[in-house]
């Protein structure tokens, strides 16, 4: 299991940023749309995953079925257990994403 940290949203609400998962380099972009984040992963020029809403309890890689490009699961982790939906403000500090291979 792995921790990612996420990006402070709330300063600026379009962040890209290279994250390792595995011995690949992807990259993510975070953007703060309304009231949620929307994710995209790239791999290289490839989207992998394009406009996912990020939230608690659900696989945002779960649809990825391409081996070679990721595996694993990606999930959106409430840092002190809660089951609550992030707001732009808590993103950041009160989440982090979890990658299990």
């Amino acid at each position: 299991m792995n921790t990612i940290q996420l990006p402070n949203l709330n300063e600026n609400a379009d962040v890209t940023q290279p994250i390792v998962i595995g011995t690949k380099a992807y990259t993510f972009n975070f953007r703060w749309v309304d009231t949620f984040c929307v994710l995209d992963i790239l791999l290289k020029d490839r989207y992998l995953v394009k406009g996912r809403a990020m939230t608690t309890g659900s696989d945002l890689i779960g649809r990825v079925k391409d081996d070679e490009l990721i595996t694993g699961s990606l999930f959106l982790v409430n840092k002190y257990g809660h089951s609550v939906e992030p707001t732009q403000e808590t993103f950041s500090t009160d989440y982090y994403l979890v990658w299990v291979e």
